[in-house]
Protein backbone atom coordinates (compact mmCIF):
# COMPACT_ATOMS: atom_id res chain seq x y z
CA UNK A 1 0.00 0.00 0.00
CA UNK A 2 1.18 3.88 -0.38
CA UNK A 3 0.81 5.75 2.35
CA UNK A 4 0.64 9.59 0.94
CA UNK A 5 2.24 8.58 -1.89
CA UNK A 6 5.47 8.38 -0.57
CA UNK A 7 5.93 5.09 1.72
CA UNK A 8 5.72 1.59 1.11
CA UNK A 9 4.37 -0.45 3.61
CA UNK A 10 4.19 -4.07 4.26
CA UNK A 11 0.32 -5.68 3.90
CA UNK A 12 -1.27 -5.51 7.26
CA UNK A 13 -3.93 -7.97 8.89
CA UNK A 14 -7.03 -7.51 10.97
CA UNK A 15 -5.17 -7.18 13.96
CA UNK A 16 -2.79 -4.45 12.06
CA UNK A 17 0.47 -7.06 12.38
CA UNK A 18 1.82 -7.39 9.36
CA UNK A 19 1.06 -10.44 7.26
CA UNK A 20 3.70 -13.68 6.74
CA UNK A 21 4.67 -13.88 3.21
CA UNK A 22 2.74 -16.59 1.21
CA UNK A 23 4.24 -19.77 1.76
CA UNK A 24 5.13 -21.56 -1.82
CA UNK A 25 3.15 -24.46 -3.26
CA UNK A 26 3.99 -27.56 -2.18
CA UNK A 27 5.98 -29.40 -5.39
CA UNK A 28 4.20 -33.05 -6.57
CA UNK A 29 6.18 -36.25 -5.92
CA UNK A 30 8.60 -36.80 -8.69
CA UNK A 31 7.40 -39.36 -11.35
CA UNK A 32 10.43 -41.64 -10.56
CA UNK A 33 9.08 -41.64 -6.68
CA UNK A 34 5.78 -42.39 -7.56
CA UNK A 35 7.46 -46.39 -8.84
CA UNK A 36 4.79 -47.94 -6.65
CA UNK A 37 1.61 -46.62 -8.31
CA UNK A 38 3.09 -47.68 -12.08
CA UNK A 39 3.94 -51.13 -10.65
CA UNK A 40 0.30 -51.62 -10.16
CA UNK A 41 -0.97 -50.04 -12.68
CA UNK A 42 1.39 -52.77 -14.60
CA UNK A 43 0.44 -55.69 -12.76
CA UNK A 44 -3.03 -54.76 -13.22
CA UNK A 45 -2.46 -54.88 -16.96
CA UNK A 46 -1.65 -58.05 -16.90
CA UNK A 47 -4.13 -58.93 -14.89
CA UNK A 48 -6.20 -57.56 -17.59
CA UNK A 49 -4.42 -59.42 -20.70
CA UNK A 50 -4.82 -62.71 -18.57
CA UNK A 51 -8.50 -62.65 -17.85
CA UNK A 52 -8.79 -62.45 -21.17
CA UNK A 53 -7.15 -65.33 -21.79
CA UNK A 54 -8.00 -67.37 -18.83
CA UNK A 55 -11.43 -66.32 -17.55
CA UNK A 56 -13.09 -63.76 -14.99
CA UNK A 57 -12.04 -66.39 -11.90
CA UNK A 58 -8.57 -65.85 -12.80
CA UNK A 59 -8.58 -62.73 -12.97
CA UNK A 60 -10.24 -61.71 -9.93
CA UNK A 61 -7.83 -63.88 -8.49
CA UNK A 62 -4.75 -61.81 -9.99
CA UNK A 63 -6.41 -58.51 -8.55
CA UNK A 64 -6.48 -59.99 -5.09
CA UNK A 65 -2.97 -61.06 -5.38
CA UNK A 66 -2.57 -57.38 -6.55
CA UNK A 67 -4.14 -56.10 -4.00
CA UNK A 68 -2.72 -57.96 -1.08
CA UNK A 69 1.02 -57.17 -2.73
CA UNK A 70 0.08 -52.93 -2.20
CA UNK A 71 -0.98 -54.03 1.52
CA UNK A 72 1.69 -55.79 2.34
CA UNK A 73 4.40 -53.22 0.77
CA UNK A 74 2.26 -50.75 2.59
CA UNK A 75 2.78 -52.69 5.53
CA UNK A 76 6.82 -53.14 5.63
CA UNK A 77 8.11 -50.00 3.17
CA UNK A 78 8.72 -47.22 5.48
CA UNK A 79 7.42 -43.61 4.92
CA UNK A 80 7.23 -41.90 2.16
CA UNK A 81 8.62 -44.87 0.62
CA UNK A 82 5.22 -45.53 -1.71
CA UNK A 83 4.26 -42.31 -3.02
CA UNK A 84 1.89 -43.46 -5.25
CA UNK A 85 -0.33 -45.87 -3.35
CA UNK A 86 -0.28 -43.75 0.08
CA UNK A 87 -3.86 -42.50 1.15
CA UNK A 88 -4.31 -42.49 4.61
CA UNK A 89 -2.33 -43.58 7.48
CA UNK A 90 -0.40 -47.03 7.49
CA UNK A 91 -2.77 -48.78 9.19
CA UNK A 92 -5.60 -47.91 7.12
CA UNK A 93 -4.36 -48.52 4.24
CA UNK A 94 -3.10 -52.00 4.82
CA UNK A 95 -6.61 -52.90 6.34
CA UNK A 96 -8.20 -51.48 3.26
CA UNK A 97 -6.10 -53.22 0.97
CA UNK A 98 -5.69 -56.26 2.52
CA UNK A 99 -9.48 -56.61 3.04
CA UNK A 100 -10.22 -55.68 -0.38
CA UNK A 101 -7.93 -58.66 -1.64
CA UNK A 102 -9.98 -61.01 0.89
CA UNK A 103 -13.31 -59.87 -0.19
CA UNK A 104 -12.34 -60.08 -4.03
CA UNK A 105 -10.56 -63.42 -3.41
CA UNK A 106 -13.74 -64.99 -1.52
CA UNK A 107 -15.87 -63.85 -4.25
CA UNK A 108 -13.47 -65.28 -7.23
CA UNK A 109 -13.92 -68.42 -4.91
CA UNK A 110 -17.51 -68.73 -4.30
CA UNK A 111 -18.91 -66.66 -7.08
CA UNK A 112 -20.26 -69.79 -10.02
CA UNK A 113 -19.79 -67.54 -13.66
CA UNK A 114 -18.44 -63.95 -12.39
Amino acid sequence: MVDNGTQVSAPQGADGLPTPPASPRPRPPAARRSTAMWTILVALVIVAVVTVWQGAQVGAFGVATVLAGAGVARLVVPDPGLVGIVVRSRTVDAAMYLGLAAAVALLAQTAPNI
